[in-house]
């Protein structure tokens, strides 16, 4: 492992190169399982993209047709598919043959990474991405060069909060979410493992400023079915401006 002594960047120095990454997510991580797994999601996660997809339209107010969107690594294109719900134009991108198909199928739009370069977006979605990708820095510049200005980025990945504590205890395994889950530094799989503030100063440094919009997010909340669910919907906003590693920015 490495750290920058500046900002709290911790990445792994040696990762497997561009044959062996898709080899990893194409055979040993077992795809059809992860299939399964994105079919049989809950439906609060169903609310949870109705949410984000519905804080776009709030955002830019303008009509959905007009607004065009990006999943820059769709997975299996559950995000592409809600967001083509509401109305948008939606694009998804993946390295993943049997995902892209999968995607194919589902009437999604998928665009190669050279092709974003040819786009401007109002938004871009990249949900769990950054932790696993080799050059971050650069990858996420060429996105923003596809982002219209005043355009959204979000940015969501594992929370590396006190990472090396959990390092030293080495308990490889406490259950992904748990107090001592060494999830976000997972072998080969996790090379990257940002904080609040070194995932804030990247993207500072490619020119994105934190997005402050709590209360539209709370105006898109989906579920107030309970005093719980109420303050998780109140809460959870606020929690994301200033401690979380599940941000948006604006350009």
């Amino acid at each position: 492992m490495a750290k920058c002594q500046q900002c709290g960047f911790i990445w792994q120095k040696y990762v497997l190169g561009q044959r062996l990454m898709l080899k990893l997510y194409e055979e040993w991580i077992a795809p059809d399982e992860a299939h399964d797994r994105a079919l049989d999601q809950p439906i609060s996660k169903s609310f949870q993209l109705a949410q984000e997809a519905a804080l776009i339209g709030l955002f830019f107010g303008t009509p959905p047709r007009e607004i065009e969107v990006l999943d820059f690594g769709m997975g299996w294109g559950s995000w592409c598919l809600m967001a083509k719900a509401f109305g948008y134009q939606a694009w998804g991108t993946e390295l993943s043959q049997k995902r892209i198909l999968y995607a194919k199928e589902q009437g999604i739009d998928v665009m190669s990474w050279e092709d974003i370069g040819d786009h401007k977006f109002h938004f871009i979605n990249a949900e769990q991405v950054f932790e696993h990708i080799s050059q971050p820095l650069e990858t996420l510049r060429y996105l923003v060069n596809s982002l219209n200005p005043g355009g959204l980025i979000h940015l969501s990945v594992p929370d590396g909060r006190n990472i090396e504590r959990k390092l030293a205890r080495g308990d490889w395994m406490a259950p992904k979410g748990s107090a001592w889950s060494l999830n976000p530094v997972s072998p080969l799989e996790h090379i990257n493992c940002f904080t609040h503030a070194s995932l804030t100063q990247m993207a500072n440094r490619v020119g994105l400023q934190r997005a402050r919009i709590p209360l539209l997010e709370i105006a898109a909340s989906q579920k107030w079915s309970s005093p719980a669910a109420i303050a998780r919907n109140a809460l959870r906003p606020f929690y994301r401006c200033f401690f979380g590693t599940n941000l948006l920015f604006r350009k």
